[in-house]
């Protein structure tokens, strides 16, 4: 799940997590890092089965390809307890980019690198722009952003074709205007 997700799937499963458990859930998100600050805030903190993490893909598996060390180890500082779920992501294209995916990769491949995605630095929605590039055999030039909701302001003003967005919070930029998916 991304930062978006995160917090909110969190919220609405604490309740019942309480309610489980018979003592209230506290929710606290330390965002920033991919993820990292706050699995280190979990990895340092007492062993006593009291702090979970709602880790995702980004913190247990992508931040050990992005960065050169971590202030924690993905499997031997956490144990699983649960699967949750999973967020799909939506690559989003501008009203001037065709919004046929068989036309979208046409025009990938007759500009080979001049087209241009945003995307929220290294992340899973970059991921998974990549992984559509690399299975369509195209490719397209990446426009990091530091925050999340950046590649789709870009894209609204054009300066980005596409942006990849995960379905939490393309339902919000959809909602908002910010970011509309094209018909498929």
């Amino acid at each position: 799940m991304d930062r978006a997700a995160r917090p909110t799937s969190s919220r609405a499963l604490s309740n019942e997590l309480g309610e489980a458990l018979g003592q209230p859930v506290i929710v606290m998100n330390r965002a920033g890092a991919t993820g990292a600050i706050g699995a280190e805030a979990v990895a340092r903190s007492k062993p006593d089965g009291y702090t979970l993490i709602f880790g995702t893909a980004a913190t247990h598996a992508l931040n050990v390809s992005v960065f050169k060390s971590l202030p924690y180890h993905p499997l031997k500082d956490f144990a699983p307890v649960a699967f949750v779920g999973s967020v799909p992501v939506i690559l989003y294209a501008h009203p001037s980019m065709p919004s046929q995916p068989r036309d979208f990769i046409e025009k990938l491949k007759a500009n080979p690198k001049k087209i241009f995605y945003g995307s929220a630095g290294m992340s899973t929605s970059y991921l998974g722009i990549e992984l559509f590039l690399n299975m369509a055999k195209v490719s397209a030039s990446q426009v990091p952003y530091k925050a999340p909701a950046r590649p789709c302001r870009a894209w609204s003003v054009a300066r980005c074709s596409s942006v990849a967005r995960h379905s939490a919070r393309a339902v919000n930029s959809s909602r908002r205007g910010s970011c509309t998916p094209s018909p498929s």
